[in-house]
């Protein structure tokens, strides 16, 4: 019986295509074909192509979008996450987040800002100190005080540029010259003298407590302690007065002396302690009855006309206790700077108060 030895040659052919560099080329065979070496992990070999991917295992990772930057990407767990940290002033406009704890960021130059539960950074805030860093409340529950805005008045070193170059603002009282330039009278390591060397003149002082019926004025220890270690505090962004005011009818003065001094130093406007604005109650929030937008300094509505606002201060210029500080709208002898007493039974339709708020 004859025996019958058949070969088998099996032939693996690749019909019209061609490698080069251990990667395809480009024929009509593979022309739809979207297998490069970046997308085969590194070490393997398909179809004649080596892939060149490395891929790393995230699904040990622990990081939350909390614990990245706000706006940059991670991968945890073999996904894509954003981060939602903030630390500076422009992430927080940006993302309008709301601040469950008292939180410290900073501007676009270094400087701290402390910015309390309950607010966010307003959306038209600047994103440094020296424009004046505007929050905003947004838990309050009354509909009067929900969306009170206030402005950072800082203390202390202040960083003006990305130079680092610098201005100290000393917490304290000060007068101010005809031509604008302050004095100081009285600072915040000596808040609690109230010797005659700290009077403004013959009857105003800022005392450590109130006394002689004048119910405005508060210990100043917690403010000046607070300001002093969080580096600023916040002024009211409008005076207070009637709840049910609009917008417009807001706009006031104030002549708290620290802000002054922060408006000159960084407003540009040197002389703005003895200006007078003798502005109508009717005039537009962020302008003068002039048209002019004279009213606001360093995102500080109108703190130089309007209407004068109680303060801390005590009068010994019995029986008139309370003082009253800044311009009014009605009285052209009045500027920024100004003191004035009254009794502490008075009111009058041209005084009102800025409140402040450190933390």
């Amino acid at each position: 019986m004859a025996i019958i030895l058949a070969t088998v040659i099996t032939t693996n052919i690749v019909n019209n295509r061609t490698l080069v560099n251990a990667n395809y080329s480009t024929t009509t065979d593979n022309a739809n074909s979207n297998m490069v070496a970046d997308y085969i992990k590194k070490g393997i070999t398909i179809g004649g192509i080596t892939g060149t991917l490395e891929s790393l295992n995230t699904f040990d990772a622990t990081a939350t979008a909390e614990d990245i930057i706000w706006g940059k990407t991670g991968y945890v767990k073999g996904e894509k996450i954003t981060g939602t940290k903030i630390v500076t002033i422009a992430h927080a406009r940006d993302a309008q987040k709301t601040f469950e704890t008292n939180t410290v960021l900073t501007d676009d130059y270094g400087n701290n800002v402390k910015v309390p539960a309950g607010f966010k950074i307003a959306e038209d805030s600047p994103t440094v100190v020296t424009d004046g860093i505007v929050i905003e409340d947004v838990d309050a529950g009354n509909e009067y005080t929900k969306g009170s805005q206030f402005v950072w008045v800082p203390v202390g070193d202040v960083i003006t540029n990305k130079n680092e170059s610098t201005i100290h603002i000393i917490l304290g009282r000060h007068t101010f010259a005809s031509n604008g330039n302050k004095t100081l009278i009285q600072s915040a390591e000596n808040w609690s003298d109230t010797s005659s060397k700290v009077a403004i003149n013959t009857y105003y002082k800022e005392l450590a407590n109130s006394n002689k019926g004048n119910k405005a004025a508060k210990n100043l220890e917690g403010f000046v302690t607070k300001a002093l270690t969080s580096g600023g505090y916040y002024i009211g962004r409008y005076e207070a007065g009637d709840a049910t005011a609009t917008k417009s009818e807001r706009t006031s003065s104030s002549s708290d002396t620290n802000p002054l001094v922060f408006i000159q130093e960084f407003s540009g406007d040197t002389d703005y302690s003895r200006q007078n604005r003798l502005q109508s109650s009717l005039a537009k929030c962020g302008e003068a009855t002039d048209g002019t937008n004279n009213d606001i300094r360093c995102n500080i509505y109108d703190m130089a006309g309007n209407t004068q606002e109680w303060s801390t201060e005590t009068s010994s210029n019995s029986p008139y206790y309370c003082v009253a500080r800044g311009g009014n709208y009605n009285i052209t002898d009045y500027y920024t700077s100004s003191h004035d007493n009254n009794r502490t039974n008075s009111n009058s339709e041209g005084t009102s108060f800025r409140p402040i708020l450190y933390l």
